[in-house]
């Protein structure tokens, strides 16, 4: 068989594999390409306490690289915060509007159950919880649009070594914190991103009251996974 003979067997064989291969890289390139144009030059405010002030932003901001979407992650945690800190901080520093911020990522709670003077009533953490969501939902961008809000279960406690933690603490987190949050997301229509369960599942990546890079990681991908099913 002669070399152009050979060729042109080889091009009516694997041509229907081409043209697959074709079709499914215009739909795939097409699809990145809405994606980018969708999510071009937005800025994403990730508030909240030392679960957010840590690390899980850093991640986040990798994941959107990598998936090559021009999205900006700003990370506004403060260690050590309860919900009524935080309130006054977002007020005090005007996060809201130095960020100015397209969605808002919202993760309070875990210092409102500590024993110590930051120990915060159930009743008093919803109160403050709605200062906050109200802030966010009464903003207005530069782009003349309302961010959107996720907003985040409390991870459990394992264990109860830790200073100012105790039984009560992983208990409070299980039966009130986390329903109440649970409560705020419906009231507000707010879309619940589940770190309780996440660490539930995986207790190995939240050994201390903050996760391992691992956990931060995982926290990172729940956002994402959240995000992009964002329409």
């Amino acid at each position: 068989m002669t070399s152009r003979k050979r060729i042109i067997k080889y091009i009516i064989i694997f041509s229907p594999v081409i043209f697959t291969f074709g079709i499914l890289w215009f739909f795939v390139n097409a699809e990145r390409q809405g994606r980018s144009k969708k999510w071009d030059g937005l800025v994403i405010l990730c508030a909240g306490d030392s679960l957010t002030a840590e690390s899980y932003p850093n991640w986040l901001q990798k994941m959107f690289f990598e998936d090559e979407l021009n999205v900006v992650v700003t990370n506004r945690g403060v260690k050590g915060n309860t919900s009524g800190e935080y309130s006054i901080y977002i007020k005090r520093h005007k996060i809201l509007q130095e960020t100015n911020p397209d969605i808002i990522l919202l993760q309070l709670g875990t210092n409102d159950v500590r024993t110590d003077a930051d120990h915060t009533p159930t009743n008093q953490f919803i109160k403050n919880m709605n200062q906050i969501i109200k802030q966010m939902k009464l903003y207005q961008n530069t782009r003349g649009k309302k961010p959107i809000i996720l907003i985040a279960t409390v991870p459990p406690i394992f264990k109860t070594i830790f200073p100012n933690f105790n039984k009560e603490s992983m208990r409070r987190i299980k039966e009130e914190i986390n329903p109440a949050i649970e409560k705020l997301a419906k009231k507000w229509n707010l879309i619940l991103v589940d770190n309780y369960k996440l660490f539930l599942n995986r207790p190995d990546l939240i050994p201390d009251i903050h996760p391992i890079a691992a956990g931060y990681k995982a926290m990172a991908k729940n956002w994402y996974k959240s995000l992009i099913s964002l329409n």
